[in-house]
């Protein structure tokens, strides 16, 4: 089971991933406070893991500038950000690649962290809430990637129950604007967030423009941190090599492997048809089989 659930995580691309990661982690982190729960403390794994709003309090737990953007405290709060991951993530690989989709989410988080605390510690209207405040939650990385979409394809349409087709770009706007209009409510410090993150995901767009990628620093990182966690295969005895060699099964590994690249160069070659078939004539064009097509991706 273990090895088929790897299988679908390889298999999908930056958006799926990055799907796949926040959804096990608040798998891992429900059933842990669940635990934590029984003895009381249904807090403690939460507050370890979200940013809080205290300077003082981040150089005690710095890395939760990182984790926050991938902990939800509810199922809704996951689903629906989650949703606006998949619609606007897809959108955004049509014109960066995944590395540095995956480089702008977490560029596009950290952004909406840092303005979330600057905000805290300068204004005085959130001076009392400082010591109890934390923040959770994808919305701000997903604020950069959607602010990035709608700047590569301003004119793009997206159906909208009750509404009908909406550009992008005022998508982007409206969404900018309920943060501003959000920023002394009870959910400042999301409001806050949401809009450094679509300050990033602006500049990284304005950046990535002229020839500077933002998100090559993280997706080092990212590197790095895998090649540590890879496992170096150990030299054969060069005297026993030739014993424990199958070639019918490696030429066999080596088909099935060409096949999978046919069958993958083939079906993102129907996505990008799909794709481009919205962008010229929206969702409503799509066929019953195109539809299923671009969801099972």
């Amino acid at each position: 089971m273990t090895t088929d659930w790897k299988h679908l995580y390889r298999q999908g691309d930056a958006v799926m991933r990055l799907i796949w990661v926040n959804v096990c982690v608040f798998l891992v982190v429900s059933l842990a406070g669940l635990v934590l729960l029984l003895f009381n403390r249904p807090d403690g794994l939460l507050l370890q893991l979200a940013l809080p709003a205290s300077f003082h309090t981040l150089a005690h737990r710095p890395w939760t500038l990182l984790t926050y953007m991938f902990l939800h405290g509810r199922f809704w709060h996951l689903f629906f950000n989650m949703l606006c991951l998949f619609w606007f993530g897809k959108i955004l690989l049509n014109y960066i690649n995944g590395k540095q989709l995956v480089g702008l989410y977490v560029f596009g988080g950290i952004m909406g962290g840092l303005m979330y605390m600057l905000c805290y510690n300068i204004f005085p209207y959130y001076a009392p809430m400082v010591d109890a405040s934390i923040l959770l939650g994808a919305s701000a990385a997903i604020m950069g990637i959607t602010v990035a979409a709608a700047m590569h394809a301003p004119d793009m349409e997206i159906r909208l129950l009750f509404i009908g087709g909406v550009k992008l770009k005022w998508i982007a706007c409206a969404t900018i604007l309920i943060s501003l209009l959000g920023i002394t409510g009870n959910n400042a410090g999301g409001q806050l967030s949401h809009i450094g993150g679509a300050l990033a995901g602006y500049v990284y767009t304005i950046l990535f423009r002229h020839g500077t990628d933002m998100s090559r620093p993280f997706t080092r990182l990212f590197d790095n941190i895998a090649n540590l966690f890879r496992r170096t295969r150990k030299p054969q005895d060069s005297s026993r090599q030739f014993h424990y060699q199958r070639p019918t099964n490696i030429n066999r590994e080596h088909e099935a492997n060409q096949q999978y690249s046919r069958h993958k160069a083939q079906r993102d070659a129907d996505i990008d048809a799909i794709l481009d078939k919205i962008k010229s004539s929206g969702y409503q064009s799509l066929t019953d089989e195109e539809k299923r097509k671009l969801f099972s991706n």
